[in-house]
């Protein structure tokens, strides 16, 4: 698979003040920093409390940290745990998660690129929810030695007018 790396937009996604939904709604994306890598996430956007991320993430494999709209159907997923994982392992990574959610998602889309030096895997699916299907897009990488991912996620009825944010919000990430 080539490695492709995707630095063509990225001077007008750091330059980007405003973003636009596919239905004409906006909002301005902000940086927020993490341990070393940063990613522009919806300023309407809050950090979903600890309750809600229990009963929207009840498998007990909830994310470290979820920024959500105010109705909470529209979230950024942020999992940064201690799972060792080296730049070079990412792609096998991300083949073995693609193969999981084959199982129970009829249409997953991989891709793979790179930016500063960073393997990024990328994901696109739909999975069946509690009461719809939920639209995924996830990036998954390596920084210091460590697994992150960013799952942007939101019903299959708002994919269509999210979907080019979520390109946008996985697109902005930078590295230290």
């Amino acid at each position: 698979m080539p490695n492709i790396t995707k630095t063509e937009n990225l001077s007008e996604i750091e330059n980007t003040l405003v973003i636009t939904t596919n239905n004409g709604n906006t909002n301005e994306p902000q940086y927020e920093m993490f341990d070393g890598f940063k990613i522009k996430i919806p300023s309407e956007f809050k950090i979903m409390n600890d309750e809600i991320v229990n009963v929207k993430y009840p498998n007990g494999n909830a994310p470290s940290l979820v920024y959500t709209n105010d109705k909470t159907t529209i979230n950024v997923a942020l999992v940064m745990n201690d799972v060792t994982m080296k730049n070079n392992q990412i792609e096998e990574y991300v083949k073995t998660m693609e193969s999981t959610y084959k199982n129970y998602s009829k249409d997953v889309k991989l891709n793979f690129w790179e930016r500063n030096n960073h393997k990024i895997g990328e994901m696109e699916f739909t999975t069946q929810g509690s009461d719809t299907e939920i639209y995924n897009h996830i990036i998954t990488f390596s920084v210091n030695d460590k697994l992150r991912l960013v799952n942007f996620n939101c019903t299959k009825e708002q994919m269509s007018e999210w979907r080019e944010v979520s390109k946008f919000i996985v697109d902005s990430i930078m590295f230290e």
